[in-house]
């Protein structure tokens, strides 16, 4: 959560000076937290071998990737357009990928976005 700092809400909305964070975790995945969720879930379920933990748990977590996730991006798409439009482009959802980001970025505006090597 410390990458988002300011911008970070438990409901899906932007705040009036929203920024569009690239950087941290996100460099690497979109949706870090809800990986991280997800992945919380699934160990739990795997610790426990309680059923009731581990469906429950993925069943919430998997809810809010799917539609909740749907509702965040539409309003990022709507603050942010192309530049986002990019950022999804070429920054996986879940799963980072395995040679590194395929951007890099020397602060949070686009005009020092690079590509990768």
């Amino acid at each position: 959560m410390s990458a988002l700092g300011k911008n970070f809400s438990s409901s899906v909305r932007l705040k009036p000076n929203h920024e569009l964070v690239k950087t941290g975790p996100y460099c690497f995945i979109r949706h870090p937290m809800y990986s991280a969720y997800l992945l919380l879930f699934l160990s739990a379920f795997f610790v426990t071998r309680n059923w009731i933990i581990g469906l429950s748990g993925t069943a919430v977590i998997l809810f809010l990737m799917t539609v909740r996730l749907r509702l965040e991006e539409a309003l990022v798409i709507g603050r942010f357009g192309q530049e986002y439009l990019r950022y999804r482009a070429l920054t996986p959802m879940f799963m980072p990928r395995l040679r590194g980001p395929a951007l890099q970025y020397d602060n949070r505006s686009d005009k020092n976005l690079k590509e990768a090597p």
